[in-house]
């Protein structure tokens, strides 16, 4: 009789841990960098199962704080897409997780893609003209615009 019990407990702990939240997959997929924006896009799904019955699910790219929510009820799995990120190579992590239940979450990290847009900084910039130009914006045959960078 007493195995019995000792079994009974053992099957019913293990059951109590099954009903609890799990987010059980997390993909992303990080696009290349837009060198017109010099940003870039993460994309992914997420599943999990017995998901909270309430609240939101949120998708966050930690570093930006740029997020996508879903509301309850939650059916898995879900797409998400988080546009418009900084491309700066650094570490990031985009982690899951449910507002009704907070322990329920997961995260990865990743690094971002380098930078892609113009890295050229002028400075200040002040310029001059040498010949026989009507004035500062109308040149003359043979002038030349000298553009001095400080």
């Amino acid at each position: 009789m007493r195995a019995l019990t000792i079994a009974i407990v053992i099957a019913i702990s293990s059951l109590t841990t099954y009903s609890q939240c799990l987010i059980t997959q997390l993909d992303i997929f990080i696009s290349a960098c837009s060198s017109s924006t010099n940003d870039y896009t993460v994309t992914g799904d997420v599943d999990f199962i017995n998901a909270p019955a309430t609240g939101q699910l949120i998708v966050i790219d930690v570093f930006s704080g740029a997020f996508e929510t879903f509301n309850a009820p939650f059916t898995g799995p879900l797409l998400f897409t988080i546009p418009g990120l900084n491309s700066n190579g650094q570490l990031s992590t985009i982690e899951a997780y449910f507002t009704a239940d907070t322990a329920c979450d997961l995260a990865i990290n990743y690094n971002a893609p380098p930078s892609c847009g113009c890295s050229s900084f002028a400075g200040t910039v002040s310029g001059n003209i040498i010949g026989n130009a009507i004035n500062s914006y109308i040149l003359c045959d043979g002038d030349e615009i000298n553009v001095l960078f400080e």
